[in-house]
């Protein structure tokens, strides 16, 4: 590991802020298409723009709200609407936490991007192909939602605009298009793009493990000072990532579970569906379950990334001219989990996954069963 590596991640240069990785630029392009902006630094002033963007970020929160309470207000309960309550206002809170903290979020990209990571081509390809199952995935679920209010035979939104019914058809099938694309770039683009920035950081952190792991193997003398100082900076930063981004981790995991949720109830409830529904159903289950099982899969490579630092300290030898209390210490150190947090709640693993989804089918299958006793 860089010996500058400790200072960059606790100190911001005076010439300014440093550069961002492509990763992060392209993700936070995608970010202001969905009207989401701010992540530059706090001392930059904004432009005209960035504060029309989050103007209009803040309007469609409103509405968002505003289509939520008519749901709940002139909708009949059942457990379909109650999934997409909750997936509509994890998307709303996810929005919202993404505009309040998008500052803290750019620095995390910066100081990130200002270490020296190793280059990981096998993470190219993963970004490459995240990114490019998104765009697909946006450009074919506005396309199935489109046809599908085209060939509905009745098109109305009563549930949306607290029982006042578009007499004119044309009229209605304009504004189910409308809301269709905009329900799809606002609500479902904020949470995948998320997701890509997440997986971004893990592997930053991944790689910052990897090579303090190396820069251990590389040394015959070892300065338990210094490393203990090393580790506790490594450390620190990862604590700090994980309390400006782990409520939003909450809210992306949540959306996507009930995306799964309302996947599988369509399933096992809409056997008669159109065909349009059923591509429909069919893009959304395994698009969000692939995306929470990366998002489990990259916080658990942080907590093993970790692991393996604590396994390679273990076998180091103990400096005979140094303070064995001081290898104590740096021994005690290593062997504290590190890990990413879903809100402080509990650690992101791959163990999630699974307890999701099979709550999730659990769930459906429960509530399917009482809703139609009823």
């Amino acid at each position: 590991m860089n010996k500058n590596n400790a200072s960059n991640m606790q100190s911001n240069t005076k010439m300014g802020p440093p550069p961002l990785h492509l990763y992060y630029r392209l993700v936070f392009y995608f970010f202001r298409c969905s009207a989401i902006t701010g992540f530059s630094t706090q001392n930059e002033k904004r432009t005209i723009a960035e504060k029309l963007l989050i103007l209009i970020s803040y309007i469609i929160i409103i509405t968002q709200s505003t289509m939520i309470f008519s749901i709940i207000t002139t909708s009949r309960i059942t457990t379909m609407v109650v999934g997409w309550i909750v997936k509509d206002t994890s998307t709303v809170c996810l929005r919202y936490f993404l505009c309040l903290r998008a500052p803290r979020l750019g620095e995390v990209a910066r100081r990130l991007s200002a270490i020296n990571t190793m280059k990981d081509r096998r993470f190219n390809l993963q970004f490459n192909i995240l990114v490019w199952s998104s765009i697909i995935y946006f450009l074919l679920h506005v396309t199935s939602m489109c046809v599908a209010c085209y060939r509905s035979e009745i098109c109305e939104h009563k549930s949306f605009f607290f029982g006042v019914q578009v007499q004119d058809p044309n009229t209605a099938l304009l504004i189910n298009e409308l809301l269709s694309f905009t329900f799809i770039l606002f609500s479902t683009t904020p949470v995948n793009t998320f997701t890509v920035y997440f997986m971004t950081v893990c592997h930053d952190i991944v790689s910052l493990f990897e090579a303090y792991k190396k820069h251990l193997t590389l040394q015959s003398t070892h300065d338990y000072q210094t490393l203990l100082q090393k580790h506790f900076s490594l450390r620190k930063l990862v604590l700090e990532i994980d309390s400006h981004i782990s409520c939003i981790v909450f809210w992306a995991s949540l959306n996507n579970a009930f995306s799964i949720y309302l996947a599988v109830y369509g399933v096992a409830e809409k056997a008669d569906s159109s065909i349009e529904l059923k591509i429909l159903i069919l893009i959304e289950l395994p698009y969000n379950t692939f995306m929470l099982f990366f998002m489990c899969l990259w916080a658990d490579r942080v907590s093993t990334s970790a692991a393996s630092v604590a396994e390679e300290v273990h076998s180091l030898e103990e400096n005979s001219r140094g303070s064995p209390e001081m290898h104590i210490r740096y021994l005690y150190l290593a062997n504290r989990d590190v890990h990413l947090t879903v809100w402080g709640l509990f650690p992101l693993k791959k163990s999630f996954l699974f307890s999701a989804l099979g709550n999730m089918i659990t769930y459906t299958m429960l509530s399917k069963d009482i809703f139609k006793s009823e």
